[in-house]
């Protein structure tokens, strides 16, 4: 049996080629997303979509069925479906098109092949097959190319394969955001696994290629998929300048708890030695408070000991009753000149002692405040110099009847 240009006819096995090819969006997850003209990078994109064609037909909110169109469909034994000439599937805001496809019926399997191309949301990916099992939630796509216009990011993959739902895997994978034609960089991994269940990506032998040259070399990383908080290494970072020399900074996140985390940030100079770093956050049902510290054991340059400390904090300690603390404290007058790492820090003058407690009632509030502070740039005048604060108590009232 064989008919010519059939026209957008309903299909009941819904595609499940979303399924597959969501693992691509999930590599490309980074906290910096950007506006739609700049790509991070490397200038501007297109987004690699395909005009929609003039037949296509208008998809309602809320249809799920399947619509497909090619030149010609052809009934074979055994009820597969062969479909050759511009085969174009359409079902909600899913897009797929191949020279061919081949729809088996009882095995309950989609095979394209030929210029496939699929679209989703911001997702553009073109493969040269693809091979779906439908009822088995199963398949893989080979030679892909991807681009996602939301993450300015495009790439390549040999083989994007979906072994069960929500767990993918992509073979000899390559991700930048630099705009086609424009390749100063790519992240190569020959093997990715993607777990949506637990929102968790693992990469092996992992490197960074720029300008051609590869290196930045890792055996294997892991990341997060979502926005469930994962421990682990942060993106490094590498700089010069004259007070600490070639300097190379490496956090570590460590997410403790629901309520609590910590950044631990190792900072090697070349000058001064070993600056080490951290950051400790925390948060419970009656408060909360961030403690940040620096200890640089015997500064080559200075040599002593350098450091510094910090602790904010804010809650109730009981009904009607809260506290805030914000105590600073740093070894010595150069430490943000010598040691910051931005102009906001080397340039602060003074660091602020305080600690308050308030009562409030009805009808009246009582606070007993404590306040100072260490004046890190002795260059200041007295006269420029915050006053310190002896022990003070406030009251206030507001009585509605006097």
């Amino acid at each position: 049996m064989s008919l010519n240009d059939v026209h957008y006819t309903r299909l009941l096995p819904p595609l499940i080629l979303i399924n597959l090819l969501t693992c691509v969006t999930a590599q490309a997850a980074s906290p910096n997303v950007l506006d739609g003209t700049e790509w991070e990078l490397c200038g501007e994109p297109g987004d690699g979509h395909a005009p929609a064609r003039a037949d296509e037909p208008a998809i309602g909110e809320g249809d799920q069925a399947t619509y497909l169109s090619a030149d010609q469909s052809e009934i074979t034994q055994g009820d597969t479906f062969n479909f050759s000439g511009d085969v174009l599937m359409r079902r909600a805001d899913q897009r797929l098109e191949a020279d061919k496809a081949i729809y088996d019926k009882p095995k309950d399997t989609i095979d394209a092949q030929g210029n496939v191309r699929y679209e989703q949301g911001g997702l553009a990916l073109d493969a040269a097959s693809a091979q779906l099992e439908l009822s088995a939630n199963k398949g893989e796509a080979q030679d892909t190319s991807y681009r996602i216009a939301e993450k300015h990011a495009r790439g390549d993959a040999a083989k994007i394969i979906l072994e069960r739902p929500n767990h993918f895997r992509l073979k000899h994978a390559r991700y930048t955001t630099c705009n086609p034609g424009s390749d100063a960089w790519y992240i190569h991994s020959t093997d990715v696994k993607l777990d949506h269940d637990k929102g968790v990506g693992s990469a092996r032998h992992v490197w960074l290629e720029f300008k051609g040259v590869p290196f930045l070399y890792l055996p294997y990383m892991s990341f997060p998929l979502d926005e469930r908080r994962k421990s682990g290494f942060l993106t490094p970072s590498f700089g010069n300048s004259d007070a600490v020399g070639t300097e190379i900074i490496t956090p570590y996140y460590w997410n403790i708890a629901p309520q609590r985390d910590a950044t631990i940030t190792p900072r090697m100079t070349s000058l001064r030695g070993m600056h080490l770093m951290g950051e400790y956050r925390y948060l419970y049902a009656n408060g909360g408070g961030k403690i940040e510290a620096g200890y640089l054991p015997q500064d080559r340059v200075a040599n002593r000991d350098r450091s510094f400390f910090s602790l904010r904090h804010s809650g109730n300690i009981a009904e009607r009753w809260t506290t805030a603390v914000n105590f600073n404290y740093v070894s010595d007058t150069e430490y943000f000149k010598d040691l910051g790492n931005s102009l906001s820090v080397s340039s602060i003058t003074h660091l602020e002692r305080l600690a308050e407690t308030t009562y409030t009632s009805d009808f009246w509030t009582a606070t007993a405040r404590l306040q100072g502070f260490q004046t890190v740039d002795q260059t200041l005048p007295g006269s420029s110099r915050p006053y310190q604060r002896l022990p003070q108590l406030l009251f206030s009232a507001n009585l509605p009847d006097q």
